[in-house]
């Protein structure tokens, strides 16, 4: 649903939990169980929902969809989301007669993938990764991931909901562990990476590709009607066996060419100017960067103070030594001369006793 927030007046996307294929309306528009159909499983789809909603609402990152608020009404569950104005990466290819030049599909992947990269460094998978599920916002033209119903949190103490309700596979677009649902059971960022190999290469060549099944006796062909770059990632990150496959999406994204995002929706009068949340995303990057820089100043500034001091430190315990040095040689010369005194005198008198005896005795 499309609604707007009373609050700020803003628009927002609402998603309702309503399986069509199990309940139904009542008079009162709550959602209502359609007879012969099993509660225990609307129950699970319901727990999936929620899962989805509480993934998101860990993720902050300018290519994820946001969450601003989830409540329960009319027996049922509603997410509240940013609304996204645009079409799906799938819509906007079929818009363009099927595909995207590569600049602006490689530009849409690189955003995506960063996306993923965000996640799978917060240990979460997507697992739905395709053309559809990529809405591209048309004020900016940036692509946004969305629906995270089949997304899974790997870590100890959250339970991996989604494993109760697998992901759906999607022809062409899901790796091969997917269809063997008891190989889902670890954190595998190699799954998304395949089918955001799989995206890239309906952008660039107009067609699904492949099954993975389909993929396991031979490797997929990649025409050279897209550079070479392009074909290198789709090859990386689109290997059948998931032991094949890089875990780290940088992998594939370095081989992409940088470009900025163009207005592909628009008239192509701006394609050389970044939109202003692409501005944003990089002013932020600045900042980061900035700050990371003045921390090591600080720190180094810190460092020299140190090895001032420690140097000082080492000239005044030098010249305590040297003052120690001349005080031993000082003592050690009035211990020698004091000695000589006292042997002289010793001596004296020896002389003076022996004289008195030889008078007394003569």
């Amino acid at each position: 649903y499309l609604a707007s927030d009373k609050t700020t007046g803003a628009d927002v996307a609402i998603k309702e939990f309503f399986p069509r294929d199990y309940c139904g309306r009542a008079p009162d528009g709550s959602l209502a169980m359609s007879p012969g159909h099993n509660a225990g499983l609307v129950d699970t789809l319901k727990c999936r929902f929620f899962k989805e909603a509480y993934n998101l609402s860990h993720l902050d990152h300018p290519n994820i969809v946001k969450v601003q608020e989830v409540f329960e009404e009319l027996s049922t569950a509603y997410i509240v989301m940013e609304y996204i104005m645009g079409d799906d990466l799938s819509t906007l290819a079929r818009r363009h007669g099927g595909k995207l030049d590569e600049g602006a599909a490689a530009a849409y992947i690189r955003s995506v993938g960063e996306a993923l990269g965000y996640m799978h460094s917060h240990r979460m998978t997507h697992l739905d990764v395709k053309p559809s599920n990529i809405m591209v916002r048309k004020t900016d033209n940036m692509p946004i991931l969305i629906d995270f119903g089949f997304s899974k949190e790997y870590t100890p103490t959250v339970t991996n909901l989604p494993s109760m309700t697998p992901p759906a596979v999607t022809p062409g677009y899901s790796a091969l562990e997917l269809y063997n649902r008891s190989t889902l059971g670890e954190f595998s960022p190699q799954t998304d990476i395949y089918s955001l190999g799989a995206t890239l290469y309906y952008l660039v060549y107009g067609k699904v590709p492949p099954t993975a099944p389909e993929l396991v006796e031979g490797e997929i062909e990649l025409p050279a009607s897209v550079s070479k770059h392009v074909r290198d990632a789709i090859s990386m990150a689109m290997r059948v066996r998931r032991s094949d496959r890089t875990s780290n999406v940088d992998d594939v994204l370095q081989l992409l060419p940088r470009t900025i995002l163009a207005n592909v929706g628009g008239d192509g009068n701006d394609k050389d100017t970044p939109s202003k949340t692409q501005l944003r995303v990089l002013t932020k990057r600045l900042v980061e960067t900035q700050k990371a820089l003045d921390e090591k100043c600080i720190e180094l500034e810190r460092c020299r103070k140190e090895s001032e001091e420690w140097k000082e430190r080492a000239t005044k315990a030098e010249a305590t030594v040297d003052w120690q040095k001349r005080e031993i040689a000082q003592h050690n010369e009035e211990k020698w001369k004091y000695a000589i005194k006292r042997s002289l005198i010793t001596g004296i008198i020896a002389a003076i006793i022996v004289v008195l005896i030889n008078l007394f005795t003569h």
